[in-house]
């Protein structure tokens, strides 16, 4: 019995949907943590840190081991960001904080106490320096760190022979449904989106940490006044249209620079002649087959489940 079991797991961590299995356990441990959490514990989020680090790196280690070790990690995009990226750095954070508080204006009508991670944040302060910054640690900066590592790493990597639009896409749609929100599903796939395109452009984790690790301080400590606004705005239209217009003209210096950094990191590293593409038909058959495999609809199934229980 317990060998057919490890076969059975064997089997859905080395077949194609491998990344999905694994961040449906990720899911899993969040839920079942948080129920006990607000069960048995009185501490509310004192117990975030710890339960992110094992969410994470338990499914992370197991699949690790099935693919091989000590030898799997270098093969993931861990080059070192140089100085060319400082403008990458700079314009990607400028883009994702101007897009995604363009998104929640929108989609929260500017009620920023509707976005989780701000009234879970500043619920739990009580004026200790030590206490804020265990919760910056908890919600600001590990949490990008191991993300980028499932899903800009460990995705990506599995997937990229697929074709890049297809690793964007569901390592995208898995990033989204990690928020257990249907609020924060578009923002958060337009952030794993934006952070995909950056990854394939610098071959760099830690960049796409490094953006998303200032975009969560934004989203913590900036981003509530800057979306309350709403409130204070004789004219929200004239306030919208005129922030659209400047995440559109950042948007497009970002892409620009992508662009530009793309072409010099394919012929730097795959030569003159460097052509990868997938037929669009063939790129469109690999995303349906990933999406609905087995693990991929247990996360759907687990994500719709976990949050009609959080909404009641």
């Amino acid at each position: 019995m317990i060998k057919k079991i490890k076969d059975f797991f064997s089997e859905l961590l080395c077949a194609s949907s491998g990344t999905a299995f694994i961040v449906f356990l990720t899911m899993l441990l969040l839920s079942i943590f948080n129920v006990i959490s607000t069960t048995f514990l009185t501490s509310g989020n004192t117990w975030m840190l710890p339960v992110i680090l094992i969410s994470f790196l338990v499914p992370f280690f197991i699949f690790r081991a099935s693919r091989g070790g000590k030898k799997y990690l270098p093969t993931l995009h861990l080059s070192i960001p140089r100085r060319i990226h400082v403008p990458t750095i700079i314009f990607s954070t400028l883009f994702i904080i101007l897009g995604s508080t363009l998104l929640k204006l929108l989609i929260f009508s500017g009620k920023y106490t509707d976005f989780p991670l701000y009234s879970i944040f500043f619920a739990h302060r009580n004026g200790s320096i030590w206490r804020d910054i265990y919760f910056i640690l908890a919600f600001c900066i590990i949490p990008p760190i191991l993300e980028g590592l499932v899903f800009r790493g460990v995705i990506i990597k599995e997937h990229d022979r697929r074709g890049r639009l297809t690793s964007t896409v569901f390592s995208s749609v898995l990033f989204a449904l990690l928020g257990f929100s249907a609020q924060e599903l578009f923002p958060r796939f337009f952030l794993g989106i934006v952070l995909c395109i950056i990854l394939y452009a610098t071959d760099s984790i830690f960049i796409t940490v490094s953006i998303h690790i200032a975009y969560n301080i934004f989203a913590v400590f900036i981003e509530p006044t800057l979306v309350s606004l709403k409130n204070v705005s004789a004219n929200f239209e004239l306030f919208a249209f005129m922030l659209a217009i400047v995440t559109i003209i950042v948007a497009i210096t970002l892409f620009s620079h992508l662009s530009r950094l793309y072409r010099k990191y394919s012929h730097y590293k795959f030569g003159e002649n460097f052509v990868r593409s997938t037929p669009r038909e063939r790129t469109f058959w690999h995303l349906v087959e990933l999406m609905l495999s087995i693990p991929a609809i247990a996360c759907y199934i687990l994500f719709v489940v976990v949050t009609l229980i959080t909404e009641i």
